[in-house]
């Protein structure tokens, strides 16, 4: 029974320290690329820094949480989400944009800097799956970049 425990441990624990080079590794089909991409746009990208915004709203005014379901029920069915920014100038709309990407990346920024990759804003990742899909649909060998 021990050697059972054993066995399995030393099987995790390599994995585990071959995730790194996992994870480097030629994405097999374009949606493990996608899935990739916006992983990473999560964690060393704003993802991480609206969710924190997201949760503290909602503790704080749990109102908000009905302005989130309807939100992604609104995306969910192919329509535009409403933003408070729709009903701002467009020279405020700017200047909110900037300021709540300013905060929002933070956490992103921090991750990137600790684990030692790039920063990977919302249109880094688009234009990243924008170029796999291309080089895919071309028939290009595809090279990571």
């Amino acid at each position: 029974m021990a050697w059972s425990k054993l066995f399995v441990f030393l099987v995790v624990s390599t994995l585990m320290s071959c995730a790194p080079f996992i994870n480097e590794s030629y994405c097999e089909s374009e949606e493990d690329y996608v899935l990739s991409e916006h992983t990473e746009g999560f964690w060393y990208g704003n993802g991480l820094g609206i969710a924190a915004v997201n949760v503290g709203a909602t503790i704080t005014y749990p109102p908000y949480v009905a302005y989130l379901l309807g939100n992604g029920a609104i995306e969910y069915l192919g329509y535009e989400k409403v933003e408070i920014t729709d009903v701002l100038p467009e020279s405020a709309e700017q200047i909110y944009d900037q300021f709540y990407y300013g905060v929002t990346s933070i956490p992103g920024r921090v991750n990137a800097y600790v684990i030692g990759v790039d920063f990977k804003s919302p249109q880094d990742v688009k234009e990243n799956i924008a170029r796999y899909r291309h080089f895919l649909h071309s028939n290009i060998e595809y090279a990571r970049w």
